[in-house]
């Protein structure tokens, strides 16, 4: 007859930056770029009688709300898996299984229908996921990692296999923006096309991705910066950065207007990526004699001088007309 010990094993999952301090200068990141890293740490403590198991490991996957992703993989060289201070190795103390879009897989501990006899303590299982650079990524959307830790304390595998379920969630962000026409001078307000601009960071210019992580570099002649050009309706909308102060610079007027030459300050948080988060960018057409804020402020001073001035000049008429009536 076999007698089953029901010690049960315990698993922690979290982000390897977590933190749950109050002082939200110290609260755990959440939100990546696109080929960021997002480091996981899976903590699976080993029963005394973990001989007697006949499944002992967790099932993950990426998930967006409550469905698998495409939106991101793991990357299956980043798995380091020790016990204490010992690495053990795949294929021989454990094993993975991944589907083949890499965002599931299957990782055990029981190998040759048996664990090896260096488990002990505990284990830590590290291992990465990025966001890839597909179009389908939602800006603050609700992604999580999601792990079902599953074993058998029977090594018949006569008992039913128990679950425990982790979750931890993460995000990326992104902004949008409209290009629009000066409507102090144009009556009909309008979104414009074709004008292109350039994304900044602390002084560095994106020039797009290598080796799987996005590029910031100087580029004083704008060469190899990637170009956000404005749609139909003027808007453009970048998806796949973490949170952060960022700056666009207009190199190219949509045609027809001039070069709007500001830096112009871009906070990317959890809303950046709504419609009207962020103030528009206006650009006055190309025929006007304004080019910029101190013209048009001179441009203002000379209106409203010309309207004084018709404002005196009626007063005087308004006189002369009740001297001739008086006579």
């Amino acid at each position: 007859m076999h007698f089953v010990n029901y010690e049960r094993p315990h698993s922690d999952k979290k982000i390897v930056n977590e933190n749950k301090d109050k002082d939200l200068s110290k609260v755990k990141k959440n939100n990546y770029e696109i080929f960021e890293d997002i480091e996981f740490n899976v903590d699976i403590e080993i029963p005394k009688n973990v001989q007697d198991y006949s499944k002992l490991g967790f099932k993950d996957k990426l998930m967006l709300e409550d469905k698998t992703t495409n939106d991101l993989e793991y990357l299956e060289n980043s798995f380091v898996v020790k016990c204490g201070d010992v690495t053990l190795e795949k294929d021989k103390d454990y094993t993975i299984k991944f589907n083949e879009t890499k965002n599931e897989f299957d990782f055990s501990l029981i190998t040759n229908g048996k664990a090896i006899d260096k488990l002990k303590d505990k284990v830590t299982v590290s291992y990465k996921a990025q966001f890839k650079n597909v179009t389908t990524i939602v800006a603050n959307g609700n992604y999580k990692n999601h792990v079902d830790f599953v074993f058998n304390n029977s090594k018949f595998n006569n008992n039913k296999d128990r679950y425990e379920k982790k979750e931890t969630k993460f995000t990326t962000y992104g902004f949008k923006v409209k290009k629009v026409n000066d409507t102090i001078f144009e009556m009909n307000a309008k979104g414009l096309k074709g004008a292109e601009f350039i994304l900044m960071k602390d002084g560095k210019t994106f020039t797009g991705f290598k080796d799987g992580k996005a590029i910031f570099d100087y580029d004083a002649n704008n060469d190899k910066a990637h170009k956000f050009v404005t749609g139909e309706d003027g808007t453009f909308t970048v998806i796949g950065l973490e949170s952060g102060k960022y700056y666009l610079q207009e190199i190219k007027a949509p045609e027809g207007y001039r070069l709007n030459d500001d830096y112009i300050p871009i906070e990317v948080k959890d809303d950046s990526h709504l419609d009207g988060t962020l103030e528009n960018i206006v650009n006055t057409k190309d025929n006007l004699v304004v080019t910029g804020k101190e013209d048009l402020m001179q441009t203002v001073a000379i209106a409203g001088g010309s309207l004084a001035l018709i404002a005196v000049i009626y007063k005087k008429t308004k006189k002369d007309e009740e001297k001739e009536l008086s006579k």
